[in-house]
């Protein structure tokens, strides 16, 4: 399948996915509605849900596939991302000790039970990551803030992936018109270059550590 390795997962790859998604339910959209203004409207040629509905139904049905449609590449670049996270950490924390990161991370993992139940944030990985950014040296506040908040940036998209994952039974402090796929790939790729570039100056194995990008 297409996402089936999301660590090794391009969030460039989700974005021509969801733009071809997308297109196809623009196309689908203005077959309908053509076939509506012809009368040539069959049984067999829309969703049951839409036999004698109004243009303007029409149009709130697709609008309302779009957000499903978005929520899923949201949903993906979240997964891809958080698996590409863990997996570096998993490998990473086996150069403790001599690298203070590693050694973080391998407390970590050493603390949990399962190695899913090390978090990302509340002192987990990104939180590492975020106190190994304050150790490099050569390296001016205003460089240090800016990684700091690409790897902080990722907590407030988690929040929709948590959202979806157990049954959207509460509401967001946020709308979901809030997270469009084009800004998650851009938190999540700002959070790859971040992470990069935070082991680059630190000297350690670039991010992701042994992992194909």
């Amino acid at each position: 399948m297409l996402f089936d390795q999301p660590a090794t997962l391009a969030p460039a790859t989700i974005a021509e996915w969801h733009g071809i998604c997308v297109a196809a339910l623009d196309n689908e959209r203005a077959r309908i509605l053509a076939a509506y203004s012809a009368g040539a409207i069959q049984s067999y040629s829309v969703p049951s849900g839409l036999l004698g509905a109004t243009k303007n139904e029409v149009n709130d049905y697709f609008d309302s596939c779009t957000q499903e449609l978005d929520l899923s590449a949201v949903l993906n670049l979240v997964a891809a991302a958080e698996a590409r996270i863990r997996l570096d950490a998993e490998i990473r924390k086996k150069q403790a000790p001599q690298c203070a990161l590693a050694g973080r991370l391998a407390a970590l993992f050493a603390a949990a039970d399962k190695s899913w139940g090390v978090s990302l944030y509340e002192n987990g990985i990104l939180d590492a990551w975020k106190d190994h950014v304050g150790r490099l040296t050569d390296l001016s506040q205003s460089d240090r803030d800016r990684l700091r908040g690409a790897i902080g940036a990722f907590k407030d998209v988690l929040k929709l992936r948590h959202w979806v994952a157990h049954g959207r039974y509460w509401t967001l402090d946020r709308s979901i018109e809030s997270y469009p796929p084009v800004s998650v790939f851009r938190v999540v790729s700002s959070l790859y270059a971040a992470l990069d570039e935070a082991a680059r100056l630190g000297g350690v194995p670039l991010f992701p550590c042994s992992l194909t990008a």
